[in-house]
């Protein structure tokens, strides 16, 4: 069963690419090549490009997705030669790795490495989310994420250690190590997964028997998955479980708010300081018109004004959008979770974004 999956130790490579095949060629031969992004766009890389950095990220902060130091733990020099063969695939050019900025054992280890190799550089950030996110470090690191100007290697700790498998042994990758947690789950668990796996046989081994719903990702950032998806994508970082909400509130409009939490002091639940509450499907209110409250811009980690880009959006009003940052959004979900008036925002800028691509891609008929 699923719960009984540990993770794997695989064994040692042989620590150097010994093969006339292009680096880039035998990762995706193998599959490596799933765990690359596009740090500055989140897309996947154009392979037969060379990039001007590499970004890795040991972070992943997202509420119930799987965290790089589980997949560090004992595996320091494996991710060291991956460190290198991703340095010598990318001709060169310099490494960032985003580390928290804590004191421990394995943080001690992962610097040591900044000793070590020259072109790596150590980027230490606040444990808090979304800092270990590859589009906001792109973007402090000063690279241009605006169409894809330029075009940067982003990968997670999982990717670095594909890397070394596939080119040290060649190793395809045919599964994900990913999270299987939430509210919803009865086992919270990592698991070493098949993609392509029957999302059903998830669900039946570990949520509670109650109904969920399912979340590719985590609980700020991750999608729920579509009705017609069958197996596990090869994207995945972690399935998350959501109970479905079953009750309805009476009158809640006339609710003070003493059990809801919020990201200002709107409700009276202000004088109750620090509780639990319930994390389910529920909105927990009503969709409605902005009001303007700016608590999106407060924890954009972006620095932009998410309601007015929303309003421009909403409005089709597309050129305003994109001077006000459209292309700055990471798509860190946090706009959305803070705002009062329950506005999708991250998801409109997603899709604002793709209909602007699609629409200046050659062959698309604009008319």
């Amino acid at each position: 069963t699923i719960e009984n999956v540990k993770i794997a130790r695989p064994e040692a490579g042989s620590g150097s690419y010994h093969t006339r095949e292009e680096p880039t060629a035998a990762l995706l031969r193998l599959g490596a090549w799933q765990f690359f992004s596009d740090a500055c766009t989140g897309k996947l890389p154009d392979p037969s490009g060379k990039p001007k950095a590499v970004i890795i990220s040991a972070l992943r902060l997202d509420p119930f997705v799987v965290r790089g130091d589980v997949q560090l733990q004992g595996r320091v020099s494996e991710f060291a030669r991956g460190l290198e063969l991703l340095h010598s695939s990318a001709g060169d050019q310099p490494v960032y790795l985003i580390i928290p900025s804590i004191r421990s054992d394995l943080a001690g280890q992962v610097r040591g490495l900044a000793d070590k190799y020259s072109w790596l550089t150590l980027v230490e950030v606040k444990l808090k989310y979304p800092f270990g996110n590859l589009q906001l470090a792109a973007q402090n690191l000063g690279f241009d994420r605006l169409h894809g100007k330029d075009m940067v290697w982003g990968l997670g700790v999982e990717g670095v250690m594909a890397v070394d498998g596939a080119l040290t042994s060649s190793r395809s990758c045919a599964s994900r190590t990913i999270s299987i947690g939430g509210p919803g789950a009865k086992n919270p668990a990592h698991a070493i997964i098949p993609v392509g796996y029957p999302l059903t046989m998830i669900a039946e081994s570990c949520s509670a028997g109650t109904p969920v719903r399912m979340v590719n990702g985590g609980a700020l950032a991750g999608r729920s998955v579509p009705a017609d998806q069958q197996g596990l994508d090869s994207e995945c970082l972690g399935i998350t479980l959501i109970p479905e909400n079953t009750e309805r509130e009476v009158l809640a409009f006339a609710h003070l708010g003493f059990g809801k939490h919020a990201f200002t002091n709107t409700f009276f639940s202000v004088l109750r300081g620090r509780f639990r509450e319930r994390y389910t499907t529920a909105v927990r209110g009503e969709h409605r018109p902005c009001v303007a409250c700016s608590s999106c811009e407060r924890a954009c980690p972006a620095g932009i004004m998410p309601f007015l880009v929303h309003r421009y959006v909403d409005k089709q009003r597309i050129e305003e959008a994109e001077r006000f940052g459209l292309w700055k959004c990471i798509e860190c979900g946090l706009c959305s979770h803070v705002c009062l008036a329950k506005r999708n925002m991250s998801s409109a800028f997603c899709e604002a974004r793709e209909n602007i691509e699609a629409a200046s891609s050659p062959g698309v008929n604009q008319s």
